[in-house]
């Protein structure tokens, strides 16, 4: 009876053993995504009408990602000093209240954001977005 014991737990153990192998190439083989969701969103002023489109990685919900890329923006904003026209605006008026935040819509993939945001930014001309 302990030899019986001592086999079948060998062998038990020996399943197992394989099986997670098994299941760690599984895993291994899986190619990661390289795209991710990217949100075109826009700003606008509440004081001038001014306007900036722009896109970031989605981090979360869509909001959650807009209000992270805006505190971002005046970070940069306040603390590199460009003399870009968002910059000097966000400078202006760094309060989220002086601005009106919204998504306009969710993407996949890097290439199609931008692609997708220079076609909204030839079309409607906004004052904040320079380059």
């Amino acid at each position: 009876p302990i030899y019986f014991i001592r086999v079948f737990s060998v062998y038990f153990f020996a399943r197992i053993t394989h099986n997670i192998l098994m299941l760690e190439k599984v895993v291994k083989k899986r190619k990661k995504r390289s795209d991710r969701n990217h949100i075109l969103y826009q700003l606008q002023n509440v004081h001038t009408g001014a306007i900036y489109i722009g896109i970031s990685a989605r981090i979360g919900t869509p909001k959650k990602t807009l209000q992270e890329r805006f505190r971002r923006h005046v970070s940069k904003a306040i603390h590199e000093g460009k003399s870009w026209a968002l910059h000097r605006a966000l400078r202006r008026h760094s309060d989220s209240t002086d601005w009106n935040m919204s998504v306009i819509g969710q993407v996949r993939g890097r290439k199609a954001a931008h692609a997708i945001e220079r076609i909204l930014i030839s079309k409607n001309k906004p004052k904040l977005n320079t380059f």
